[in-house]
């Protein structure tokens, strides 16, 4: 009874037409970065240079971080599976030096949760009230980002 009743199923499935067949394909693709926020990620680190200090045992290689390519796949970028939202930026130890500015384009990624900047050398920054403006923030980690020595 069992075979009966899966060699039926079986052959109904194939006995749709292939426009049903593609509603039960599942869409594996992930959304990708929006265009706004790669920029954004780029116009941010790309505010700061690369000092020769090395505070760190490892930092991790941006070096995916390139214009026209998709952003949810850089080095320490996370994006909602769902949207593409970027909410997750890793940039500890990436060697940055140079004030964080007021006014940085890295306030306009309003679904960011997490942001390590640690192990940096961010001289001359306050903290902006606008990390306040991160709805959605849960982790915000500044460890030693003024001087790293």
């Amino acid at each position: 009874m069992g075979r009966l009743l899966f060699f039926l199923i079986f052959f109904l499935f194939l006995s749709l037409p292939n426009s049903s067949l593609s509603s039960f394909s599942f869409n594996s693709s992930t959304p990708l970065c929006l265009s706004d926020q790669s920029s954004a990620l780029l116009h941010f680190r790309n505010s700061f240079s690369v000092g020769i200090y090395f505070c760190c045992d490892s930092y991790p290689p941006k070096n995916s971080w390139k214009m026209g390519t998709d952003c949810c796949g850089w080095d320490g970028v996370t994006c909602d599976t769902m949207t593409g939202h970027v909410i997750a930026v890793d940039l500890s130890c990436s060697r940055l030096q140079g004030p964080i500015h007021p006014n940085t384009t890295l306030f306009s990624l309003r679904h960011l949760q997490r942001l390590n900047l640690a192990y940096n050398y961010f001289y001359g920054s306050t903290i902006s009230s606008k990390f306040g403006g991160f709805a959605n923030m849960t982790h915000l980690n500044l460890t030693e980002s003024s001087v790293c020595w």
